[in-house]
């Protein structure tokens, strides 16, 4: 709690205790008149004597109550007023934290921007290469059409779930903000599996070539 409304609201308690107590007072000095109102009034000199300073005690304890209930409205007062400060400044704290969270997606964002054009760069130098090794170089494999046929699953198995390893209520893990489609077990791969694949038939194939090559030398 603020300190301000706790210190507030605990002054506010304090005059309520101090109302309870007095108006029991009050109501034990009632309760006495009563008693002694008979006999006060019918003679009885030393009931008169305590009588009347009961009713100036009830003067004095009445007035007490009006001035403590006067303090009440003003402790309620200022309990309203510090719960009120209290709330503006947790909400200028959140207003605070929610500009600091507007910062992350900025940077989230410039840095996902510059992934996705990097995605798209490595998926152009590809295309690029294996056109050059198709149609310029004599290499029928791998292929143009072949890594198109895959090229998205790799996109998509990295958007299937969260990074962050997150898990469902369940234990399933939480699927990635961009998920587009859900791919098998066996269907799921990576970009270096798939060009992995590619450069080692590529060496194959210069290797054998190459070696074919030496020994017609050779001979």
């Amino acid at each position: 709690m603020n300190t301000t409304v706790e210190k507030a609201s605990q002054t506010l308690a304090a005059l309520n205790t101090k109302l309870a107590d007095a108006r029991l007072v009050l109501a034990e000095i009632d309760d006495r008149r009563q008693k002694l109102a008979y006999p006060a009034m019918t003679g009885d000199a030393d009931a008169k004597k305590v009588l009347d300073k009961l009713n100036r005690d009830r003067a004095v304890h009445t007035a007490d109550i009006e001035s403590i209930d006067t303090a009440i409205a003003k402790a309620r007062r200022d309990v309203g007023e510090a719960e009120a400060a209290a709330a503006r400044e947790a909400q200028k704290e959140r207003a605070r934290e929610w500009l600091a969270r507007a910062r992350i997606l900025e940077e989230c964002v410039a840095k996902g921007e510059k992934a996705l054009r990097a995605i798209a760069e490595v998926g152009e130098t590809i295309e690029d290469v294996l056109g050059e090794l198709n149609y310029e170089l004599g290499l029928q494999y791998p292929n143009i059409a072949g890594f198109r046929a895959v090229a998205d699953r790799p996109v998509d198995a990295a958007l299937m779930f969260a990074p962050s390893g997150k898990a469902l209520g369940n234990g399933q893990p939480k699927p990635g903000i961009f998920k587009r489609r859900h791919l098998a077990p066996g269907e799921r791969t990576t970009l270096s599996e798939i060009v992995d694949g590619m450069v080692k038939t590529i060496r194959r194939s210069a290797a054998a070539v190459l070696d074919e090559a030496n020994n017609a030398e050779a001979a």
